[in-house]
């Protein structure tokens, strides 16, 4: 029962996340904003009109007045609160999904549905056994013709559309939005935009809580694979690794093109075995360069935080293996020679692959090389290698390096 109620819970919260999301893409001005937890869970600003939304998800229940008659009441005192204060009057929608029931609540409410059905309920008296019937329009001191004026300002909505549609719907604008492929707008857009709904709902000032369409659309502008805890929750780490390795690493027929892998190194996890096991797999996948091929190829490789002294352990164990690579040293002394690690393979030399020792030699390696290249960055915390010029480069976070593995 507890492991169903935290799954309900998780749905509740990625439901009301989704939502914000929606309702940001969905706003004709890029100067509206939405406030998560302002009024209530979520509230739209635009030039003309202020929206409050209570935004409730109940996949397993079946809709019954009592499930609204609380958010209602919540309503209801905001209304009460800005009559009695004198302050401008807003808007407000009750917005839910239930599993069924909702021929319950008729099209049309008027005051006294509104006042028996959800604002009259009985409430136990404290130390006894009696109840009490406890009216909240007359705690409020609210005519029916504040009530009246309360239902022209309320919508209530009970047929959300499923966690799932709702999904949906956001990789559409977002392909509208953005003209991106499907995978963009899940992996890309939608992850940005989780992170970032999810960092604004826990500032504990409102003004924090707020953003606007253009802010939004410029944070969540951003093609890098994020390793996003909260979408990992919403999708497992081996679905997530799977559609990655569907779109960038499962190609049927491996063009010959130039592919850098950049490789983020942890010291504090750093694994020799690891990073043996990821270049064999490295290797045997994008490396072609028999007698038989027409253009053989083999890839570059750069391990980024790894020492001298560890890079020159893994290049000897590389060598007593028989592993046949390059790195742009012709002899030992010798300065850097971007051409020469540039040189193309051929069943003569037969690399398999090429070592870029540091950073600062990735650029001059790419402007030595007159072929279609392709750079795929994994990195733990932060980008570490910006590419120049119109080069195909895909920048996936990770948790751990072997998070690479079970990727390609």
């Amino acid at each position: 029962m507890k492991d169903r109620n935290a799954v309900s819970t998780l749905k509740g919260y990625f439901y009301q996340f989704d939502f914000s999301i929606l309702q940001l893409l969905s706003l004709a001005s890029m100067t509206d904003k939405v406030t998560i937890e302002g009024i209530e869970d979520i509230d739209i600003t635009t030039i003309d009109n202020k929206l409050a939304i209570q935004c409730k998800y109940y996949e397993g229940t079946e809709y019954n007045h009592s499930e609204i008659s609380e958010a209602i009441k919540f309503l209801l005192m905001d209304f009460a609160e800005r009559k009695n204060s004198g302050s401008k009057k807003i808007k407000y929608m009750l917005y839910g999904y239930y599993s069924n029931g909702q021929e319950k609540l008729p099209d049309v409410i008027d005051v006294s549905f509104l006042k028996s059905k959800f604002l009259t309920h009985k409430r136990k008296e404290k130390n006894t056994d009696k109840f009490v019937i406890v009216k909240e329009y007359e705690l409020l001191e609210l005519t029916d013709k504040d009530l009246e004026e309360f239902l022209e300002l309320v919508k209530i909505d009970i047929n959300a559309k499923r966690l799932e549609q709702q999904l949906e719907d956001i990789y559409e604008k977002i392909r509208i939005n953005f003209e991106c492929t499907a995978f963009e707008a899940e992996h890309y857009y939608y992850n940005n935009a989780l992170k970032i709904i999810k960092n604004i709902s826990i500032h504990e000032e409102i003004s924090e809580r707020e953003i606007s369409k253009r802010d939004f659309l410029s944070e969540i502008d951003n093609k890098e694979i994020l390793f996003n805890q909260w979408f990992y929750l919403y999708r497992t780490q081996k679905e997530i690794f799977r559609k990655i390795r569907k779109e960038f690493f499962t190609a049927l027929n491996i063009a010959p093109f130039e592919r850098f892998f950049l490789l983020d190194i942890d010291q504090r996890d750093f694994n020799i075995v690891v990073i043996k096991d990821l270049i064999y797999l490295i290797i045997k996948k994008w490396t072609k360069c028999t007698q038989r091929e027409p253009h053989p190829f083999c890839p570059y490789l750069y391990l980024h935080n790894i020492s001298y002294e560890q890079l020159a352990i893994l290049k000897n164990e590389l060598y007593k293996e028989n592993v046949n690579f390059s790195d742009g040293f012709p002899f030992l002394g010798a300065d850097f020679y971007a051409d020469t690690l540039a040189l193309p393979v051929n069943h003569k030399n037969m690399l398999q692959i090429k070592i870029i020792n540091e950073m600062d030699m990735i650029n001059s390696v790419i402007e030595s090389v007159h072929n279609r290249i392709e750079i795929y960055q994994f990195y733990k915390k932060k980008v570490f290698y910006k590419s120049v010029g119109n080069v195909k480069h895909i920048k996936i976070q990770i948790e751990k390096l072997e998070n690479i593995k079970e990727i390609i």
